[in-house]
């Protein structure tokens, strides 16, 4: 199973402000885009507790490198490298070709449909089985 998943975002007028320059919490967003579609390729729909689990940020951190502009082609990276019983941690890049624009840690939180912590579900877990 491979260890990273990367997504293709294009920067809008919407995500930048009055310079043309990615507004920062846009930078959360095209992280949140691509851990979706990571779980997505597989096979995981967390959304609306499908399969009475769904996750939560509970923590994050953001170093801000470089500015991105209106019009780049961003890459957004996501790479498990831990987990507990009801934890993931991901490690996210937003890059513009081979610049790194950001860096981010995320820790996701799985929870059941009364938002209480609950473990992983295997087909979760899997996806942090390979990590170094």
């Amino acid at each position: 199973m491979p260890l990273s998943f990367s997504f293709a975002i294009k920067v809008y007028i919407e995500d930048t402000d009055a310079g043309g320059i990615v507004y920062h919490a846009n930078y959360i967003k095209f992280a949140e885009r691509a851990r979706t579609e990571w779980l997505h390729a597989h096979g995981i729909r967390h959304y609306l507790f499908q399969e009475d689990y769904s996750f939560v940020v509970s923590h994050l951190e953001i170093a801000y490198k470089k500015p991105a502009f209106m019009g780049d082609l961003l890459i957004a990276t996501v790479e498990p490298i831990n987990k507990t019983a009801a934890t993931g941690i991901i490690k996210q890049s937003i890059l513009k070709d081979t610049i790194l624009l950001a860096e981010l840690t995320v820790t996701l939180a799985c929870i059941n449909s009364q938002f209480k912590p609950r473990r992983l579900p295997p087909e979760v877990a899997v996806l942090f089985d390979n990590i170094s």
